[in-house]
């Protein structure tokens, strides 16, 4: 929006540039812009993007937010429509005021985060257990946890091996808070870096994701807000191909050339052998990051001797420390049963006998099995939906 200005002004520096502080539902944000109707519009972005901003349709209230700052207080109600902000203004104040308007600062911010200070009374050593009491709730760390979030802090290239559940996601996300700076997580799916992104804001983590199932206008937002944060750290997940694109490699070369880049998260790294060769070539590619001189950190909840070599050579990881942890689950077993002539009914009735009332995942072997299996399931009362990897994005939020 800006930028866009800027380009059609014969004269851009003529431009005056004020902070203003946007207070909505008790959060507190900061934001250079112009005027205030453009300040409203950038943190209607904001909204939009956190998924809070509601259909401009009759019967859709509107988000009101509160815009002030040393010469004006106002009021707007914000609401969405294809590729737009609308913004009306339902209250305006001046005041006289001899001060001049903030100028734009180098980096302007756009975002303010939430930091979650360590006191200096903590020793160096117990700051991870801080931020988990403090952030997460937690009284202590899981088993390799507090030792994978040391050797990242140390910046020491490292891969995790834990089981699923075993608590990958804390330890960079303690990481990044300790780190400060720029953190930079790749996942292969774009619904777990969409629930891991909302999870953390709940935490008051300063996080975004960029994907493919972003707007033009939201891709736009994301970048604007990596290109002029201002504040401790923020988290970033994206995708091995969105990784690569051009504006977010712009993004990584800013935030490297001020020093500020903290460390780079590979989850589920086991992709990078499973998928990488033709499935997801970009995959192969992630080595190429090293480029940045940041330290690397590779995840997973499976890696044979083999895969684990493979991610350490195509990573390109330096002295890698390894850090592996049991990956015997003792609430977990495997039964294996006959398969009988209807097998889908079969499963309904194993439900019904032995998981009343539990939630579980069936896998299927086809797409087509997934859609069968959902609708014999439902005919024996099974509440039930199915998920493949042919869904548009919009029909698999609605699951």
């Amino acid at each position: 929006m800006v930028q866009e200005r800027l380009m059609h002004l014969k004269d851009p520096s003529a431009l005056v540039y004020q902070t203003f502080t946007i207070e909505h539902n008790g959060e507190c944000v900061d934001m250079v812009a112009t005027h205030e109707k453009e300040a409203a519009k950038l943190f209607g972005l904001y909204l939009w993007h956190k998924g809070a901003l509601n259909w401009l349709e009759e019967g859709n209230k509107p988000v009101i937010i509160h815009v002030r700052n040393t010469l004006i207080s106002s009021t707007f109600s914000l609401w969405r429509d294809k590729e737009k902000i609308y913004t009306e203004a339902t209250f305006y104040k001046k005041f006289q005021s001899s001060l001049p308007p903030t100028p734009v600062p180098e980096t302007p911010p756009i975002h303010a985060a939430i930091m979650q200070e360590v006191p200096d009374a903590v020793a160096k050593g117990d700051e991870p257990l801080h931020v988990l009491k403090t952030i997460f709730g937690y009284e202590s760390f899981r088993e390799g946890q507090q030792e994978a979030i040391q050797a990242i802090v140390e910046d020491k290239d490292c891969v995790i091996l834990m089981p699923t559940g075993g608590g990958k996601s804390l330890i960079f996300t303690i990481a990044a808070i300790l780190k400060q700076g720029l953190t930079v997580v790749i996942e292969p799916l774009k619904f777990l870096m969409e629930e891991q992104v909302a999870a953390l804001r709940e935490k008051g983590v300063s996080a975004f994701y960029f994907n493919s199932s972003l707007t033009d206008t939201e891709m736009d937002f994301v970048i604007h807000s990596l290109n002029r944060f201002r504040s401790q750290y923020v988290m970033l997940f994206t995708s091995p191909e969105c990784i690569f694109n051009v504006r977010l490699q712009n993004v990584l070369s800013n935030w490297k050339d001020s020093s500020r880049l903290a460390f780079i998260a590979i989850d589920e790294a086991h992709c990078i052998d499973s998928w990488g060769v033709g499935f997801r070539p970009d995959y192969t590619r992630l080595g190429e990051l090293k480029k940045y001189g940041t330290v690397m950190a590779a995840l997973t909840g499976t890696a044979t001797p083999h895969t684990l070599q493979v991610l350490i050579d195509s990573l390109k990881l330096q002295q890698c420390t390894v850090i592996k942890t049991s990956f015997l689950r003792e609430n977990l077993f495997i039964e294996v049963l006959e398969k009988k002539d209807n097998a889908k009914k079969q499963v309904a009735t194993i439900i019904h006998e032995k998981f009343q009332n539990n939630c579980g995942i069936v896998y299927c072997a086809r797409r087509q099995d997934a859609v069968d299996m959902a609708q014999e399931l439902k005919k024996h009362n099974i509440s039930v939906t199915y998920v493949h990897g042919t869904l548009s994005d919009t029909d698999r939020k609605k699951k």
